[in-house]
């Protein structure tokens, strides 16, 4: 028979490696995303708001939940400067509509010179699997405008509570 103790030990073990893999707590640098965050906020990610993804293996094993509209999500940045924090403006099978004066993201409106990317010059739909993401602070994020569409496998979380 084993000890209660040993036994005691390897739940909380377990149920500390649980937690550890759902949530995580991260600062925010920068001001992409004011006035929702400001830099230095604290906020708190769920992990597995869209599926299953162990620490370390960096993809999703098992989704359950899609990316969507107005999320505000904690992603691999694409040019590798480390983790970010941005809104999803635009999910699968969202339109782009590029108009004379601006540009449509599904419902938001956005003027030309907020738009900075080449990838940008037709209408189009977002693939499946592909996201949007925008900063709220349009003047200083640097967001897809920039460097286009993001796979939706690099989103490590959404952010569930800010303080």
């Amino acid at each position: 028979m084993k000890s209660p103790f040993l036994q005691i030990l390897l739940v909380a073990l377990g149920v500390g490696c649980l937690a550890l893999s759902m949530y995580d707590i991260k600062y925010i640098e920068g001001n992409s995303m004011t006035p929702t965050l400001r830099n230095n906020d604290t906020v708190i990610i769920f992990r597995w708001a869209y599926g299953l993804q162990p620490p370390l293996l960096h993809r999703y094993i098992l989704r359950w939940n899609r990316v969507l509209p107005g999320d505000i999500v904690y992603y691999r940045g694409p040019d590798c400067t480390g983790p970010v924090v941005k809104r999803c403006a635009g999910a699968a099978d969202t339109a782009i509509i590029v108009e004379n004066d601006a540009i449509r993201v599904g419902g938001e409106k956005l003027k030309k010179e907020e738009l900075i990317s080449d990838f940008l010059r037709n209408s189009e739909t977002i693939p499946d699997g592909k996201l949007f993401l925008l900063g709220d602070n349009r003047g200083v994020s640097y967001d897809s405008r920039h460097y286009g569409l993001v796979n939706e496998d690099l989103i490590e979380g959404r952010v569930i509570q800010l303080w």
